[in-house]
């Protein structure tokens, strides 16, 4: 791994599997691994994304913690070339969220994920002073009303 110490992922079967027990033997260290469970980036979108659950398995799978950190944005006073506010950033880290040793690692990996979601979305309310909801709630609960 020559580049910054990151692992590739790839669509390739047999480079998936090199690149899980990539992951397994450096957990095994009690080294860290980075992963970003949204799986992509939205450029300063500040709620939180859908989680997949590789990254939770993987700490199930390992019997190792996974540590929910959200990154909230605050324009600054400052406009970048493209005419947008330079934003601000502030790292939150939560508790660890440890898998339980007498689940399955799907139950694991699966209560982790919403553990992770949980505890995102309580930073998101704290730091934004607001209920978090998506646009797509929103649409679905007039739909509801109007049914009524």
């Amino acid at each position: 791994m020559r580049h910054c110490n990151t692992l590739p992922l790839s669509s390739n079967f047999k480079t998936m599997e090199k690149f899980i027990a990539a992951v397994d033997r450096v957990l095994e260290k009690n080294q860290f691994v980075l992963v970003y469970p949204e799986q992509g980036m939205w450029w300063n979108y500040r709620k939180p994304r859908p989680l997949q659950k590789g990254a939770f398995s993987f700490a199930a799978r390992n019997n190792k913690p996974v540590l929910p950190v959200f990154i909230t944005m605050e324009d600054s006073d400052v406009l970048d070339d493209d005419g947008f506010y330079v934003q601000e950033y502030t790292v939150h880290f939560c508790e660890p969220i440890y898998p339980d040793p007498n689940k399955k690692r799907a139950q694991n990996s699966c209560e982790m994920r919403d553990k992770n979601y949980e505890a995102w979305k309580a930073v998101y309310e704290r730091t934004y002073g607001e209920k978090l909801t998506y646009s797509c709630d929103e649409e679905q609960s007039i739909k509801e009303k109007k049914a009524l």
